[in-house]
């Protein structure tokens, strides 16, 4: 996976830092001529330090319109899928970020699929008025919801 940031994104990364370490096998600070760009490659860099263990994220400047940089990052590229190929730790972690976004895509669906029907009427709408007005408790709610949907099995 490879984060592409630019210069302007530098105030964000502390709070984004454990997340992005979690993902990230490259980290790209496009844009690099840019002002900020040389304080985020030194955070990123420093973070790369702390949090690697796998393998070394690499940090790298590039300047997408000019060209510049790129060529450093196909290489590293290279070495990265070569890195995959020979180390099985990575491989799990590389398939386990995959099963976990499949997962929160899927659970968003899903999500956004029930919570439509619950407000719209009908059986959902029913449950939901029965919440709304105190009559059942938002575990018993949820129980009814569960117990109508059609699982495929």
């Amino acid at each position: 996976t490879v984060v592409v940031l630019v210069p302007e994104a530098g105030d964000t990364i502390q709070t984004m830092k454990a997340g992005l370490m979690e993902i990230a096998d490259i980290f790209v600070v496009n844009k690099a001529d840019r002002e900020g760009a040389d304080r985020i490659y030194a955070e990123l860099l420093m973070l790369s330090d702390m949090y690697s263990s796998r393998w070394k994220v690499p940090v790298l400047k590039t300047e997408a319109t000019g060209g510049k940089g790129i060529g450093e990052l196909v290489r590293v590229l290279s070495n990265h899928a070569e890195f995959m190929k020979i180390n099985p730790l990575a491989h799990e972690h590389a398939q386990k970020i995959l099963e976990e976004e499949c997962l929160d895509i899927f659970l968003s669906e899903v999500h956004s699929f029930l919570a439509s029907r619950f407000k719209k009427g009908g059986a959902y709408g029913n449950t939901h008025r029965d919440l709304v007005s105190r009559h059942v408790n938002p575990y018993r709610s949820a129980s009814e919801l569960l117990s109508r949907m059609q699982w495929k099995k």
